[in-house]
């Protein structure tokens, strides 16, 4: 059977082998992978208070999917921020809140159906327009919720029949979700040197957040292979990545990151970018694995992750790439 997350591993790992413009430091990277807490790697993105109470196994389902359908480029100046307990929050946690408000309003909507598929449009827009500057890409953004809860309607009724559909393998979840009539919203491949160089970084999301809710008693059912999910190649681990001297960039390309150029999506850089973020993560996970085998390259990645979020302003930029893609 095709393996979507094989492809990725492998894929990313030609395309490392080839790069001009990114390396990876395995002296930095064995010290980064030496000193990093397993506690860390540990999801702690959802609790009780950024999460709505008492939804039913469907409607976290597609809460997640909601959520992960538009979780994506964050960035931009200013930046977008949602006010929230007289703190203001951007980036995901931010959207996070927009769609618990929504919802929290109105549950019904997270049922599929060509009707909820509008309101819901709708009742997203409102909240989003009531936070200052507007979230990058908002229309893209309501085209992928509209055209989700249509396919899932027209093609599914429930978001449990796809798990059940995929047998509750999450290669299989991540396959169908990333072909079809969602190819649109989830499929993430780009090319290099004419070979395609796989991702999903989206759809390994939605398999991460559902585990990380069943994790915590929020999600009563589990997908198997889990285990398997790759890091996710985004723009905020390879900063981190970089910050350590894990990924050393070309002068050209560390010059138009530092001056806050834009690298086109599929570009030749932030394709090499995004492979050694993969693959220096499953080299990291491979170290600690020694120690702690319950860690994975995908809670790597997490940690990772979690790390950007501490990242003062003096420090390299992240890359800037405008896509819906991460």
């Amino acid at each position: 059977m095709y393996s979507p997350l094989t492809l990725v591993r492998k894929s990313t790992e030609e395309c490392v082998t080839k790069a001009r413009h990114v390396k990876i430091d395995n002296i930095a990277l064995e010290q980064f992978a030496n000193n990093l807490d397993p506690a860390d790697c540990i999801s702690k993105e959802f609790t009780d208070e950024n999460f709505p109470k008492r939804l039913s196994e469907e409607e976290t389902f597609a809460f997640i999917m909601l959520f992960d359908v538009m979780n994506f480029c964050f960035w931009c100046e200013p930046k977008w921020l949602v006010q929230h307990d007289n703190k203001q929050t951007g980036g995901s946690a931010g959207l996070l809140l927009v769609v618990t408000r929504v919802i929290e309003k109105n549950r019904s909507l997270l049922t599929p159906t060509k009707a909820h598929s509008s309101q819901l449009v709708l009742q997203l827009k409102e909240e989003f327009s009531s936070h200052g500057n507007t979230i990058p890409m908002l229309d893209r953004r309501l085209q992928n919720v509209k055209r989700l809860w249509l396919i899932v309607a027209e093609q599914h009724k429930t978001f449990h029949d796809i798990y059940r559909r995929c047998e509750g393998d999450a290669e299989m979840f991540i396959k169908h979700i990333t072909s079809g009539p969602f190819a649109s919203l989830f499929d993430d491949v780009s090319d290099c040197d004419r070979k395609p160089v796989a991702f999903y970084k989206r759809a390994q999301l939605v398999v991460e957040h559902l585990t990380t809710l069943g994790r915590i008693g929020k999600f009563g059912l589990q997908f198997t292979g889990s285990d398997k999910l790759t890091a996710l190649a985004d723009y905020k681990i390879p900063q981190v990545l970089n910050v350590n001297g894990i990924l050393e960039y070309s002068t050209t390309l560390m010059n138009k990151i530092k001056n806050q150029e834009q690298l086109r999506h599929g570009s030749t850089a932030e394709v090499e970018i995004r492979s050694a973020t993969v693959q220096a993560v499953e080299r990291i996970a491979a170290i600690v694995t020694k120690k702690n085998p319950s860690i994975t390259a995908n809670m790597v990645g997490y940690a990772c992750w979690q790390k950007s979020r501490l990242l003062n302003g003096g420090t390299t930029p992240h890359h800037r790439t405008y896509t819906s893609a991460y």
